[in-house]
């Protein structure tokens, strides 16, 4: 399992963006299913494919908030689950061996540090932190 993803890494955001066009990451999900009221697959498509340029929706107050709001929420979560490390790469993308279409950027990855956690997990059990 531990050989499944291979971690890229980027020192930028732009370079971290520009590989992000190469893999369907979660965000992009629900616009692929036919869910997203924003952004349709089509859409999607033609960014990834370099169609259409990559939009900027940086400035949008809602990307803005939920960015800002990561490390608090990070935070928070460590304040309620101290029994887990947390480890948070900005720029790093978990790309999948089998489907490389798949991308991955995390909120963060845990690692279970005290054996006496409420579900029981041995120590050194991993986990991914997702904020929402």
């Amino acid at each position: 399992m531990a050989d499944a993803f291979e971690r890229l890494r980027f020192d930028s955001e732009i370079s971290w963006k520009i590989e992000r066009l190469k893999h369907i990451q979660a965000s992009e999900s629900a616009a692929i299913d036919g869910s997203s009221p924003w952004v349709t697959a089509a859409e999607i498509y033609d960014e990834k494919t370099g169609r259409v340029p990559m939009r900027d929706i940086s400035d949008k107050p809602y990307v803005r908030y939920g960015k800002d709001m990561e490390p608090v929420a990070r935070d928070a979560f460590m304040l309620d689950c101290p029994f887990f490390s947390l480890e948070y790469h900005q720029y790093d993308i978990l790309v999948s061996n089998k489907r490389p279409w798949m991308g991955a950027t995390l909120d963060g990855e845990l690692v279970v540090t005290d054996p006496m956690n409420p579900w029981g997990f041995p120590v050194g059990t991993k986990g991914v932190y997702e904020g929402k």
